[in-house]
């Protein structure tokens, strides 16, 4: 299993990060190049959440509420 490194961000400081760069898109003030850019910063937010998530599975397996695996 991948150890996190110090450096990196928490996965709650990840999602804080994701729900700001949302929220700006959504309000809808940014010029198109700007969006473009929160939309590409909110997708490497998301892989990057995907990826803890991944590494949480392997040590716990995560389950949905009909108790299948969760992907």
């Amino acid at each position: 299993m991948a150890k996190i490194k110090e450096n990196q961000p928490t996965f709650e400081e990840l999602l804080l990060q994701l729900e700001k760069t949302v929220s700006e898109l959504e309000q809808g003030r940014l010029t198109l190049e700007q969006m473009l850019e929160k939309y590409a910063q909110g997708i490497e937010l998301l892989l990057s959440c995907r990826s803890i998530l991944n590494q949480a599975e392997q040590i716990m397996p995560i389950e949905t509420t009909e108790g299948e695996p969760w992907r």
